[in-house]
């Protein structure tokens, strides 16, 4: 089992992910350079039962290119260091 804990920057949400990823890549379509700021943002796809939110709420969008998840207290994407 592969254990990945991450959180958002203020650290309000914690979460845990106990598998590894079965897709990984950068996307660099206009939603993902607009929300990271930069040319491209990585991605990491984990099965759903394996992740799971420790601490805190998150709140959610869905623009055209799937799901953003991020802090509902600063506003700002929730990812794994």
């Amino acid at each position: 089992m592969i254990l990945m804990t991450g959180g958002c920057q203020c650290g309000a949400i914690r979460y845990e992910a106990r598998s590894e990823a079965f897709d990984t890549g950068y996307c660099h379509c206009r939603t993902c350079q607009r929300i990271s700021g930069a040319p491209a943002q990585s991605y990491a796809l984990i099965p759903v039962a394996d992740f799971s939110t420790c601490r805190g709420s998150q709140r959610s969008t869905i623009p055209p290119h799937g799901e953003r998840r991020f802090c509902g207290h600063l506003r700002r994407l929730a990812r794994v260091p």
